[in-house]
């Protein structure tokens, strides 16, 4: 699948939205929101997966330790069928892998910021504090 001819015009209103909105694990959290994004780049459907499957973060642990035996990395891995690359790879809209104090989350490379959704709402954190990227294409 390849990215669609206005997906920069799309990803931004993808982004604008999120920022509207509360976070809410299972609804509109760290993946929901890059499926969202995959979703205007591509019209790919990654959600499909595991969209409402989840509401809880052990429920979403416990999803994607049988989705891909227990690592963020790997479950992404699969779902996207391609392998990670290096952060210094990323490129608008790709998916990036970070962690912090509470975990490994998912975000959105915007150039040399991703937007990461997280318990305080949206927020742009340094691509190069994140861990490996996903082309989006």
């Amino acid at each position: 699948m390849s990215r669609v001819h206005d997906w920069p015009e799309r990803l931004a209103e993808v982004v604008r939205a999120a920022s509207n909105k509360p976070y809410k694990l299972g609804r509109h959290d760290c993946f929901r929101f890059a499926c969202e994004c995959a979703h205007a780049l591509t019209g790919a459907d990654y959600d499909a997966s595991f969209g409402g499957r989840y509401k809880t973060e052990r429920g979403a642990l416990r999803l994607i330790r049988r989705f891909a035996g227990g690592d963020s990395k790997a479950a992404v891995t699969k779902l996207l069928g391609r392998e990670p690359a290096p952060v210094m790879l990323a490129q608008r809209g790709d998916w990036l892998l970070y962690r912090d104090a509470k975990g490994e989350h998912l975000a959105v490379c915007m150039g040399s910021k991703a937007a990461a959704l997280g318990d305080g709402g949206l927020a742009l954190i340094p691509v190069a504090m994140c861990l490996c990227t996903w082309r989006i294409d």
